[in-house]
Parts: C-alpha cells; structure tokens; sequence
C-alpha cells in the first residue's frame, strides 16, 4: 500500500482554508471524533452490531475502531455504458464516460443535447436543473441560449452546520491568476455581524475576493446560516459584472445576515474613493 504522508486529510479540501479550520474546531467541539487515515478493512461487529474498521494512519501505524453505521462515499461516475451512446456517434469522455457537449449542451450529434451530471461540468442538483432548461430551450426554440458562459460562476452549497457556500476563484485561484498585488480580500468574521450574535450562530465569516483594479468580484465564500442563500447575492453582482462597492448602495434589512456584504462593500467604496482623493480634491478646486 502507498504511503499516506501525503494524504490530504483536510475537510471540504475544494474550500478556503479558513472553511476547514473552523470546520474542524466546530467539529470537535460537537464530539464528532475524525480520523485521519484511510481504512484497509470493515466487518461486521457480531456481539453489538454496526462495523469495526481497520485504518492505516499517516505515520504507517494501524489501529481499529468501530461505528454503528458505515457510509462509503467514493465519488460519482457517470452511468452512460449500455444506452448505445458510441454507436450513434455521441462521443464519451474516456476518462470518466461523461457526454461531451458544446457550450449550447448539443453533443457531437447535433439533434441529442445532455444535461446534468452526466456532463460532468459542475454536478449540482441546481446546475443539472439550470442546464435542463437551457438545453430545453435550445432544442425547441430558434435562438440558442449559451447558458452559463462561466461555470465557475455557478454557486457552490454544503449544508453541514455551519453551512458553506461558495462562488467564483478562492484566494489562492485569484492570486494564481491576477498577482498578489491585484487582488483585495474582504473578510468579516460572523462573530462580527449583529444578526449571527442575536441567534447565537457566531462561528464562520464572510470572504470576498476582487480585483483591485476594477473591483470586479472574482469570488466568494460564506461560511455560517443562510450562507446558500447569502452566496446568491454575490453569484448575480459577479453575473452582472457589478464592482463590489456598488454593493454599498443596495439597501439591506437590518438585521440580517446579508446585511454584512452591504458594510463590506462600504468600506472597499471608502477605499475606492481614497485612492480618489487628489482627483477629487482638484475637480473640487474647480468647482465641480
């Protein structure tokens, strides 16, 4: 068996860090034991039930231990072998038998088009159904609908407690990409915002990531109650090509959590207009 110095053990691995951290802390707090490992044998526990499991840890050492239900969660593979796909010419990903579409969801046979998971874009339930209709539409309308031009852009949710959600670059995706020097973080802990104290849900944040240049929104992720609600928010600034500050003059209730994004939008407008004040102070001058 290969060594597991290398295994990624972190939770929610496709998250910011600062998910995982606190995912793990809220975690044990709640007696929820994690290991970290990979299990190389599962029976059945005759005397009391459930299953006793072998795992291997990250130092080579073994041990065992037991649970009362066991969830096998190994990933998804398309289910695409034996409909006659090949035969009539729609051609298959050979990695992992996904249908191969264009950005109209048509396959390479110009009269079937795919949706859902089986296209292996993004395999959300949301998604599945938002390129169900696109590619509907595409089949009895004239005009063809493009869709998402951009499946980063679609929303993200994982409904664990605190719930996470996600859109668009993490930190590290916007950095690789712009340069450090190109993109601002906003970061509000949910311990900071007035609603999450009055419920008693304090633990997660707000994270938005934009450039610096234009202040377009690259990405996000909410962390704490309603953040699958939340996320929307920014999922159509990003679609609308809004800049972040603009954010700053939608109104919000209060209290509510999404007040939290109207004062993080504020700030990077007071930003904006420092970087503005030599312009602004001279237009001053002028009159204006």
């Amino acid at each position: 068996m290969s060594s597991l110095s290398n295994l990624k053990t972190s939770l929610l691995k496709k998250e910011e860090p600062e998910v995982q951290d606190i995912l793990e802390r809220v975690f044990e707090v709640e007696g929820i034991k994690r290991y970290k490992g990979r299990i190389t044998q599962v029976e059945k526990d005759s005397v009391s039930g459930g299953h006793i499991f072998t795992y291997e840890r990250s130092d080579g050492t073994t041990a065992k231990d037991r649970g009362d239900m066991l969830l096998v969660a190994v990933g998804r593979k398309a289910n695409t072998a034996g409909f006659g796909l090949e035969e009539i010419g729609v051609v298959l990903n050979t990695e992992n038998g996904c249908i191969q579409t264009n950005d109209k969801l048509q396959t390479s046979v110009k009269t079937i088009y795919a949706a859902g998971d089986c296209t292996a874009e993004q395999q959300f339930t949301h998604y599945a159904g938002f390129q169900g209709g696109t590619a509907a539409r595409n089949i009895v309308l004239p005009f063809s609908d493009r869709g998402i031009k951009d499946p980063d852009q679609v929303p993200a949710a994982t409904y664990t407690s605190p719930e996470v959600s996600s859109v668009g670059l993490k930190e590290a995706q916007a950095i690789e990409q712009f340069s450090k020097n190109n993109v601002g973080i906003a970061f509000q802990k949910m311990s900071h915002v007035d609603r999450a104290q009055c419920e008693s849900e304090t633990e997660g944040f707000i994270k938005i990531i934009y450039n610096k240049k234009n202040y377009q929104i690259l990405g996000a992720t909410i962390m704490g109650p309603s953040a699958g609600e939340m996320i929307s928010e920014i999922g159509v600034a990003m679609y609308n090509k809004m800049p972040f500050d603009k954010l700053s003059s939608v109104t919000h209730s209060y209290p509510t959590y999404s007040i939290a994004i109207q004062i993080m939008a504020t700030d990077v407008l007071y930003e904006k207009t420092l970087k503005m004040k030599g312009i602004l102070n001279f237009l001053k001058k002028l009159g204006f």
